[in-house]
């Protein structure tokens, strides 16, 4: 309908195209969202320009879906730039920036680049604290990662204080039951 209104160049168009990928990789149908994700880019770019946070944003859903297809090798680049742009456009502290830093530092692990991991995630940790204070269950997440990380090199005293560092903030979070 909105091309029927707009033609092709539209962003609701790119919009459309970007939800389509999100909810075809979200379904588990991986092959398919990547054409649908380069489609909303290549609209996105030649209608907002290359550094606006909506190309950003439509990179970042292509990298999760080419994660999600086990294709890490085109995944890296697309998280790269989305991360390069956010922190040109939002700042390094900004949520968005964080969880573009969060999911090269996940992508990264994954792929067995534990240094390069940690560093990442050490990043993350260290802007979600500045954003939300020492005492918040949104640091969770990352102090696990850096546990699994310590543990994967064999540094248990690491781990197990990243862990109970975790479950301490979760605990006040959210309870201990």
């Amino acid at each position: 309908a909105q091309r029927a209104l707009d033609g092709e160049a539209h962003t609701g168009v790119a919009q459309a195209q970007q939800d389509l990928g999100v909810a075809l990789s979200g379904a588990g149908r991986y092959a398919l969202p990547a054409d649908a994700l380069a489609a909303a880019h290549a609209l996105y770019v030649k209608l907002l320009g290359p550094e606006h946070p909506a190309v950003a944003s439509v990179l970042m859903n292509w990298g999760d879906a080419l994660r999600q297809s086990d294709q890490p090798d085109a995944a890296e680049p697309k998280y790269r730039a989305a991360l390069a742009l956010d922190e040109k456009q939002l700042g390094a502290d900004h949520p968005q920036t964080l969880l573009a830093l969060n999911s090269l530092a996940t992508l990264l692990a994954q792929r067995g680049q534990d240094d390069a991991a940690q560093a990442l995630f050490e990043r993350v940790l260290a802007g979600n604290r500045r954003l939300f204070g020492e005492h918040n269950g949104k640091l969770v997440p990352t102090m696990i990662a850096l546990a699994g990380l310590a543990a994967r090199r064999g540094d248990y005293a690491g781990s197990i204080a990243h862990d109970r560092e975790a479950l301490a903030l979760a605990d006040a979070a959210l309870g201990p039951d």
